[in-house]
């Protein structure tokens, strides 16, 4: 992808963007593109900051070829440094941004001060676990549904593994990457001298013994079901609009490509788990078929059996505590033993 090119698009929306609101007091780019590693495809992160008090949905858009995806994001949570220094993706995102759009420089101000208090092993240490207690805290209603014979959802299993896989990057001051989490987290694991933490990811998704074969073919039936919610006009989340697609289609097949099949799995499931639901709420017999085919997937990777979700449910619980053991490393080793970025 040409990144400049990708950059001006954003920067000409933006302004688009903040003439028609009104309350747009900034925007910026974030994740992959404002980072200054090498990108294949990618969709253009961006934050736009509203002086409002509700927060707008989030977007996603093609502009001239170039994925745009607008994330919301109400000006208050970004009025003390304290607490924007200690969230879990905040601070990181501006460090790296791009700013676009900042007409009374409050931005620029922002990110400056981030610069200089970021990095500092406090704001490190709760920033990564604050993101770690998010996915203990939905662990735990998983398991008091699961044990109350209530119906777990897949979507809040991902969440568990989705903000358990992110906590590791946290201490290396490493931004999110959703599609590449898992391929991400076998780099991470070694730089903090925990390798087993990657394993346990895998083995926890259920993506463990995955061929490269079946992560084909699943990735078949997840681009069905995109195309099946939106034909029949159930989308209600950006990760399943028409124009998210291509972005998920390229990227998974990248994944699959390079040899990374059993990770591919991992944006199916973000996928699956949003679209399975939907699909389930339209009763006609084409449904039906679609429906089998999401069960299908989450069913290989032990989501639908009870055996399989109590297995999945104690691995989840080892994963979380090996990181929880890794933070409490970070917090007494001498800074020398950890590689910052």
């Amino acid at each position: 992808m040409d990144r400049e090119r990708c950059i001006e698009i954003a920067r000409s929306e933006a302004l688009k963007l903040a003439m028609e609101r009104g309350d747009v007091i900034g925007v910026f780019i974030c994740g992959s593109m404002a980072d200054d590693k090498p990108i294949t495809y990618a969709d253009v992160d961006l934050r736009v900051i509203v002086d409002s008090e509700f927060k707008p949905p989030t977007t996603y858009v093609l502009v001239e070829g170039v994925p745009l995806e607008w994330v919301y994001v109400l000006k208050s949570r970004y009025e003390h440094l304290e607490d924007v220094l200690n969230a879990p993706f905040l601070a990181l995102e501006l460090a790296k941004a791009i700013i676009l759009y900042d007409p009374t420089g409050f931005l620029e101000e922002l990110k400056m001060d981030v610069l200089t208090a970021y990095r500092h092993r406090v704001h490190v240490i709760a920033r990564a676990q604050k993101l770690l207690n998010a996915a203990k805290k939905m662990y735990e209603n998983a398991r008091q549904n699961f044990e109350s014979g209530q119906e777990l959802s897949p979507w809040d299993l991902r969440c568990v593994i989705f903000w358990t896989g992110e906590t590791p990057p946290l201490l290396l001051n490493e931004t999110p990457n959703h599609r590449k989490m898992l391929v991400n987290l076998k780099n991470i694991a070694q730089r903090l001298d925990c390798p087993t933490l990657y394993p346990m990811g895998l083995e926890t998704l259920g993506a463990e013994d995955i061929t490269a074969e079946e992560a084909v073919g699943f990735l078949v039936d997840t681009l069905d079901s995109i195309d099946y919610v939106n034909a029949v006009g159930q989308v209600r989340h950006f990760h399943l609009s028409n124009e998210k697609r291509e972005y998920w289609e390229s990227g998974i097949r990248e994944l699959i490509d390079e040899g990374y099949y059993r990770e591919s799995v991992w944006p199916m499931l973000t996928i699956i788990s949003s679209s399975e639901l939907l699909i389930r709420q339209i009763e006609t017999l084409e449904s039906e078929s679609y429906e089998e085919r999401c069960q299908r997937f989450l069913d290989r990777l032990g989501f639908i059996n009870p055996l399989d979700l109590e297995r999945k449910l104690n691995l989840a619980a080892e994963w979380m505590q090996q990181t929880e053991q890794l933070i409490e490393r970070y917090e007494v080793e001498p800074k020398q033993t950890i590689s910052l970025n």
